[in-house]
């Protein structure tokens, strides 16, 4: 593209920059086409598979921590319309709160087995839930199957930026890949109609002030950050704490010796406050100790 255009790669990257939030736009301004759907996804003549996928991750533990974003995909196997939304979390709260805004609840969800579609008030809130276990198989003997989601979670990894798998800005990527999806065949004419009617911000995420107005991609993230508060973000940490610590004193326990010089069997007293992030309260002055032999 450097050699057809002239220009140099920053340039070239921030007009295709340019090109992403055009789509975004439009695709919140405009929405979906008819065809593909109005309202919620599904209804009571309809399947929408949902899934979760993690964009950016540390593949088998090697290389540099990646935090990436876990986003969640909800697709209509009748109309192909799909919604796809950033999450920080992945629990029960967040699911069902993703699922109320987006699918119909007279429709047949389709999900893995993934503990959080399977809480009360979750998939049991539909018209039927049915899931696959992908660690016996990817297909029920009945026929149900969730590959229309993964497919889907493949293509929109492909058309996005690795560079742009943060919470805070894996929206626009998201919404340019709908866009796509909602013009196929019809880029170019369905794009310059777009770039005539949106506003182009120096940035999608700007503040609002006194000379200019927020954008809809702005006010839509905002809505993201209005998700349901859980700790699972801590108790993921006292659980790493716990597996730490755990390997920790047993790691001692095997260098103690087993006798000690008067031949009895040695005991070692460890003070509570060396692993008290095993405890709720986290008090380093207790009191208690914890016997290994």
């Amino acid at each position: 593209m450097q050699n057809a255009t002239g220009h140099s790669c920053h340039t070239i990257a921030d007009y295709l920059r340019f090109v992403e939030l055009v789509m975004a736009e439009d695709m919140l301004l405009n929405g979906w086409k008819p065809s593909f759907g109005e309202g919620l996804l599904g209804g009571s003549d309809d399947e929408v598979e949902v899934d979760k996928t993690k964009a950016g991750k540390c593949k088998y533990g090697k290389g540099h921590p990646v935090a990436g974003v876990w986003i969640l995909v909800a697709v209509s196997r009748k109309t192909k319309r799909f919604i796809a939304e950033p999450v920080r979390c992945r629990c029960k709260k967040v699911i069902k709160w993703f699922l109320n805004r987006h699918v119909n609840k007279t429709s047949v969800l389709i999900t893995d087995g993934w503990s959080s579609y399977h809480a009360k008030g979750v998939g049991d809130s539909f018209g039927e839930h049915r899931w696959v276990n992908h660690k016996k198989q990817f297909k029920n003997k009945d026929g149900t199957h969730s590959n229309t989601v993964e497919g889907n979670n493949l293509a929109i990894k492909g058309v996005t930026r690795r560079t742009d798998w943060r919470f805070d800005s894996i929206m626009v990527p998201l919404l340019s890949a709908a866009w796509r999806r909602n013009h196929e065949g019809e880029f170019w004419s369905a794009f310059w109609t777009a770039a005539s009617a949106v506003r182009y911000p120096h940035h999608p995420f700007f503040q609002e002030s006194s000379h200019n107005s927020r954008t809809l991609i702005a006010d839509h993230l905002d809505s993201l950050n209005r998700a349901p508060q859980c700790n699972c973000t801590q108790k993921k940490a006292r659980r790493a704490a716990f597996r730490t610590t755990r390997k920790a004193v047993a790691r001692a326990n095997a260098e103690a010796p087993l006798f000690s010089s008067d031949g009895f069997r040695s005991i070692r007293l460890i003070p509570l406050s060396n692993i008290d992030l095993l405890r709720a309260d986290n008090n380093p002055h207790s009191a208690k100790r914890i016997r290994l032999q």
